[in-house]
């Protein structure tokens, strides 16, 4: 039975918001979204994330958005987090444990290629996702940018990615 002030989000994703605001060009640049990264190495994968934006020829380009004070600032609101995930070419996540991936829905359902690690549902949230969002050609856009992005770094000669 429905209700008027009772709404069901599946996986508490409402994709209609993360979908919708003003298209924006790409960027060519990593983003990645987490609290207090550098003292969460054990679940979130600081270390493995330094890692794999090091490379002989330099940093690859970055933002990160989140709460790590002398690091990084939170985004000034929701609204500038879409537009974040709306403009990045791909979402890094290096988490080792997360048992809800919600950067990856966000970041997925705003369009943006993600490089994971493969732990956790994040293959469950994927096929969620992936049946939300419109079109073959969008699916063709995203599988694109994942591909220039990690043809890209692997030119660089980066051999971390074994470890996604």
């Amino acid at each position: 039975q429905k209700s008027d002030t009772t709404s069901f989000i599946e996986h508490g994703m409402d994709y209609d918001f993360w979908q919708t605001g003003e298209e924006l060009q790409r960027e060519n640049v990593l983003l990645s979204v987490v609290n207090e990264w550098p003292n969460r190495d054990w679940c979130c994968g600081w270390n493995l994330w330094n890692e794999i934006i090091r490379t002989d020829e330099g940093m690859l380009p970055v933002k990160v958005l989140g709460s790590s004070p002398g690091f990084s600032e939170p985004a000034d609101s929701i609204e500038d987090l879409r537009d974040a995930y709306k403009s990045a070419s791909v979402f890094l996540n290096t988490s080792i444990h997360s048992p809800v991936p919600t950067v990856l829905m966000e970041a997925m359902a705003c369009g943006c290629a993600i490089v994971s690690t493969n732990n956790c549902m994040i293959v469950n949230f994927f096929l969620t996702i992936l049946k939300k969002l419109e079109g073959l050609e969008k699916m063709q856009e995203i599988q694109s940018k994942i591909i220039t992005v990690l043809t890209g770094l692997l030119k660089t000669g980066m051999t971390c990615f074994s470890k996604l």
